[in-house]
């Protein structure tokens, strides 16, 4: 089962994503923009917490997706 929530939402500059995944599994957690485009994709793989500083994108709605196991969850 996999999970992912952040906080504080909505955030200005640093939010905090955390969210669950199987253990002992390749994890890979991406963020997009609205439009789908990828902003960025970290290999969180034995983490369940992940800072994201977005003091380099424009204001706007991101989509945090945590993959792991062939299963996704945004």
């Amino acid at each position: 089962v996999l999970s992912i929530a952040n906080y504080p939402n909505p955030f200005t500059d640093i939010t905090t994503i955390s969210f669950t995944a199987p253990e002992n599994q390749k994890a890979e957690l991406v963020i997009s923009d609205i439009r789908g485009r990828e902003i960025t994709g970290v290999d969180v793989t034995g983490t369940n917490r992940y800072t994201w500083k977005a003091e380099q994108v424009t204001n706007g709605v991101y989509i945090g997706t945590i993959t792991a196991g062939g299963f996704s969850q945004s």
